[in-house]
């Protein structure tokens, strides 16, 4: 790993970081420099990327997080400030993968547990990360989709949830822009993770880029050089942003 200086000093949290977009944020943000906090449902899972990133070179830890509950985010969040006193870059990554169910014949069930990580988790991982920042100031990236920005067949659940979640990121910008926290929203299209389609063989893989005009699915690294981007002072005159990293899906 070579680390550059450019988030040097800085310290950056990423949800969802045992595996897929979340570990190659967390990759991506230790290369820059900075101290990264690796938090995931699986906290040995996590642990375990950040015990990859110090053997690379770069300084990170890992702990245990489950973004569906509000508790267990405070205590994360105020982990962080009790041992380096500062948050400066949030990753909001942590999420379900979507729901093929119509929405006539989605339970209550279905629509909760959707909801309480893509959407729920979001907001209680946004409050305690902007209580967090708004003295210094900070950047705050959320992992959004394609599509939280258009429709999908059988999949109310979670493109409400994504929808929601760009409502939260615009909201949010606007109200914290005056105290330096930026917020920003990257929606990827199908990204080469375990949150994919299942079973993703290559000739899966090549089935699915057809759907894209640039036939082709992103690796995980494409998503976090955007982070880092968004992270970094390259970035400080954009908040409330969707940058969409989708193969130029959504612009048909």
């Amino acid at each position: 790993m070579t680390i550059s200086a450019e988030l040097s000093d800085r310290v950056a949290l990423v949800t969802g970081g045992a595996g897929g977009i979340g570990a190659a944020c967390a990759v991506g943000l230790a290369e820059a420099g900075a101290h990264v906090v690796v938090t995931d449902l699986d906290g040995t899972a996590a642990s375990g990327v950040a015990a990859r990133i110090v053997e690379s070179g770069g300084s990170a830890s890992g702990v245990m997080m489950d973004v569906s509950d509000s508790d267990s985010v405070r205590e994360a969040v105020a982990g962080t400030l009790a041992v380096h006193g500062r948050l400066d870059i949030a990753v909001n990554n942590a999420g379900l993968n979507i729901a093929r169910t119509p929405l006539a014949e989605l339970d209550d069930q279905g629509w909760h547990a959707m909801h309480a990580v893509n959407l729920h988790g979001v907001f209680f991982c946004m409050r305690e990360e902007i209580r967090a920042m708004r003295s210094d100031g900070g950047s705050i990236v959320n992992i959004g989709s394609m599509l939280s920005t258009v429709g999908y067949p059988d999949a109310a659940a979670y493109i409400a949830a994504k929808h929601a979640v760009l409502g939260l990121t615009r909201s949010a910008a606007v109200d914290y822009a005056e105290v330096g926290v930026r917020v920003n929203l990257i929606a990827p299209g199908h990204v080469r993770t375990s949150l994919g389609p299942v079973g993703m063989t290559s000739e899966r893989e090549r089935e699915v880029a057809q759907a894209y005009p640039l036939n082709r699915v992103a690796d995980p690294s494409e998503v976090a050089d955007l982070v880092v981007y968004l992270a970094s002072d390259r970035a400080r005159n954009m908040t409330g942003a969707c940058l969409v990293t989708d193969g130029g899906y959504t612009a048909r």
